[in-house]
C-alpha cells in the first residue's frame, strides 16, 4: 500500500507496480481514482488523438466539462459588466487550480505507488499523463 499527501487529502494506492504480472490491479486503481476526482480525460494512456482529414474535425482529447459559469447579469442587476467578468474569471481560475491540484495528486500517487525495476519507466517524468504512457507502452498486455 502506498500514498501520497498533497495538502488537500492523503491517496492511497493499495497496489504497488512492483512489475507487470500486477500491471491489470494497480492500472484500475489509478483509473478508477482519476476518474473519481474527473482527471482521467486528461490522463488517459491509451487515448490517441485523431488528426483531421480533408472536410472533418480532428477529435481532441475530451474535457470534463466543470460546472456552467455564472449566467451573465441582466442591465438592471447593480453590479458592472467589470465586475461580472472578474467573477467569471475567478470562478474558472478556481477550477483551474482545482484541476491541477488534483493532476498533481495522481502524478504524486503514481510515483509512491510504483516499485522496483518499473521506478524507470517514469524516471524524469513529472506529468500524470508521460507516466501512464510509458508505464502503459512496457507493461499493458499486447492485444492480438
Amino acid at each position: 500500500m502506498s500514498s501520497s499527501t498533497s495538502s488537500n487529502h492523503t491517496v492511497t494506492i493499495k497496489s504497488t507496480l512492483k512489475d507487470i504480472t500486477n500491471w491489470i490491479d494497480w492500472y484500475e486503481e489509478i483509473k478508477n481514482y482519476a476518474q473519481r476526482i474527473k482527471v482521467w480525460d486528461y490522463v488517459n494512456p491509451t487515448f490517441v488523438e485523431t488528426p483531421a482529414l480533408d472536410g472533418k474535425e480532428a477529435v481532441a482529447q475530451p474535457i470534463y466539462k466543470s460546472p456552467t459559469i455564472p449566467s451573465r447579469l441582466t442591465a438592471d442587476t447593480d453590479l458592472s459588466l467589470q465586475q461580472w467578468i472578474w467573477k467569471s474569471f475567478d470562478y474558472e481560475k478556481r477550477e483551474y487550480d482545482l484541476r491541477e491540484n488534483e493532476l498533481k495528486n495522481l502524478a504524486n500517487a503514481i510515483t509512491a505507488s510504483v516499485s522496483g525495476g518499473m521506478t524507470r519507466y517514469i524516471k524524469d517524468k513529472y506529468l500524470a499523463k508521460d507516466m501512464l504512457e510509458s508505464l502503459h507502452r512496457y507493461a499493458a498486455p499486447q492485444s492480438t
